[in-house]
Protein backbone atom coordinates (compact mmCIF):
# COMPACT_ATOMS: atom_id res chain seq x y z
CA UNK A 1 0.00 0.00 0.00
CA UNK A 2 1.27 3.47 -0.89
CA UNK A 3 1.70 5.73 2.09
CA UNK A 4 0.84 9.42 2.37
CA UNK A 5 4.52 10.36 2.24
CA UNK A 6 5.03 8.51 -1.06
CA UNK A 7 1.96 10.17 -2.58
CA UNK A 8 3.21 13.58 -1.46
CA UNK A 9 6.64 12.91 -2.99
CA UNK A 10 5.06 11.86 -6.30
CA UNK A 11 2.88 14.97 -6.33
CA UNK A 12 5.88 17.21 -5.70
CA UNK A 13 7.76 15.62 -8.61
CA UNK A 14 4.97 16.46 -11.08
CA UNK A 15 5.19 19.67 -13.03
CA UNK A 16 3.86 22.57 -11.00
CA UNK A 17 1.72 23.58 -13.96
CA UNK A 18 0.52 20.11 -14.93
CA UNK A 19 -2.91 21.57 -15.78
CA UNK A 20 -1.32 23.64 -18.55
CA UNK A 21 -0.05 20.45 -20.17
CA UNK A 22 -3.38 18.70 -19.65
CA UNK A 23 -5.23 21.59 -21.24
CA UNK A 24 -2.84 21.65 -24.21
CA UNK A 25 -3.38 17.93 -24.76
CA UNK A 26 -7.16 18.38 -24.59
CA UNK A 27 -7.00 21.27 -27.07
CA UNK A 28 -4.98 19.12 -29.46
CA UNK A 29 -7.47 16.24 -29.20
CA UNK A 30 -10.40 18.57 -29.82
CA UNK A 31 -8.69 20.22 -32.78
CA UNK A 32 -7.79 16.85 -34.30
CA UNK A 33 -11.43 15.75 -34.11
CA UNK A 34 -12.72 18.99 -35.63
CA UNK A 35 -10.16 18.81 -38.45
CA UNK A 36 -11.25 15.25 -39.23
CA UNK A 37 -14.81 16.42 -39.98
CA UNK A 38 -15.72 17.39 -43.53
CA UNK A 39 -15.06 21.17 -43.70
CA UNK A 40 -18.28 21.65 -45.68
CA UNK A 41 -20.31 20.42 -42.70
CA UNK A 42 -18.65 22.83 -40.28
CA UNK A 43 -18.78 25.69 -42.81
CA UNK A 44 -22.50 25.10 -43.27
CA UNK A 45 -23.14 25.20 -39.50
CA UNK A 46 -21.10 28.38 -39.00
CA UNK A 47 -22.71 30.04 -42.05
CA UNK A 48 -26.22 29.38 -40.73
CA UNK A 49 -26.32 31.68 -37.74
CA UNK A 50 -23.45 30.34 -35.68
CA UNK A 51 -20.70 32.75 -36.68
CA UNK A 52 -19.91 33.12 -32.96
CA UNK A 53 -18.08 29.77 -33.26
CA UNK A 54 -15.67 31.20 -35.82
CA UNK A 55 -15.12 34.25 -33.63
CA UNK A 56 -14.26 31.99 -30.67
CA UNK A 57 -11.76 30.09 -32.83
CA UNK A 58 -10.10 33.37 -33.81
CA UNK A 59 -9.91 34.53 -30.18
CA UNK A 60 -8.55 31.16 -29.02
CA UNK A 61 -5.95 31.16 -31.82
CA UNK A 62 -4.80 34.64 -30.79
CA UNK A 63 -4.54 33.61 -27.13
CA UNK A 64 -2.62 30.41 -27.90
CA UNK A 65 -0.31 32.28 -30.27
CA UNK A 66 0.45 34.84 -27.54
CA UNK A 67 1.43 32.12 -25.07
CA UNK A 68 3.40 30.26 -27.77
CA UNK A 69 5.42 33.36 -28.69
CA UNK A 70 6.01 34.26 -25.04
CA UNK A 71 7.28 30.80 -24.10
CA UNK A 72 9.48 30.40 -27.18
CA UNK A 73 10.99 33.84 -26.60
CA UNK A 74 11.74 32.88 -22.98
CA UNK A 75 13.26 29.57 -24.02
CA UNK A 76 15.52 31.11 -26.68
CA UNK A 77 16.52 34.33 -24.85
Amino acid sequence: MIGKKEIKNKMEKREQNYMVFGNLKQLKRNIDVLLSIDPKIIDNIISNGHDWAGEHITTAKDDIEEVYNFLLNKIFE
